[in-house]
């Protein structure tokens, strides 16, 4: 009675462990009927099966060239960046650049990533909200905020509800700018 207790707990344990064995190669995606790959091929499976997809990858082309950017003054080309629907844009005010842009993000981020031409460079759009923020504010406004939208080329300059028509057209008669105002709230501190 002994043996066949100890012969069903062995049974039943090779039973457990080939379940177990089972499960972690389906889990592994190694499964017997998909042929196994070796050398470069498995390599670059291995590779592409742990890139994400579309809109992650365009994510990561501009944190790329945004850490890239990190700490330095852009170069007087760069217009900026712009992710959406999976794309990732990057803008120049010298399209012969764009392979310049290639290198620092490489050859994984390339299939992911346009190139757009702009007028205007980020450091140019910077300097002039900097300045129409100095000036507006110097002729009586409440300027709140500033900023750029690179998607566009412009500069936005928020102020007060009832001040954005006079500074629109204080803004028109200083020529033709890529400023936009909006209006916003004022913030409390």
């Amino acid at each position: 009675m002994k043996k066949r207790i100890v012969f069903l707990g062995v049974v039943v344990l090779a039973l457990v462990f080939a379940a177990v064995g089972v499960i972690a190669v389906y889990a592994s995606g190694n499964r017997a009927d998909v042929p196994a790959q070796t050398g470069d091929a498995a390599a670059k499976a291995a590779d592409e099966a742990s890139l994400p997809r579309d809109g992650e990858m365009a994510d990561r082309a501009s944190d790329k060239l945004s850490l890239h950017y990190l700490g330095k003054e852009y170069p007087d080309y760069y217009g900026g960046q712009w992710v959406d629907n999976g794309r990732y844009t990057v803008y120049l005010t010298d399209m012969d650049k764009a392979d310049e842009v290639r290198a620092i993000l490489g050859s994984k981020y390339s299939e992911y990533t346009d190139f757009a031409p702009v007028k205007y460079s980020l450091n140019e759009l910077i300097a002039l909200a900097d300045e129409y923020r100095a000036i507006l504010t110097d002729n009586g406004f409440r300027v709140i905020e500033t900023g750029t939208r690179e998607q566009e080329n412009r500069v936005v300059i928020g102020v007060l509800s009832d001040e954005v028509e006079a500074a629109s057209a204080f803004i028109e008669e200083c020529g033709d700018l890529p400023i936009t105002v909006f209006e916003t709230s004022e913030w409390t501190q």
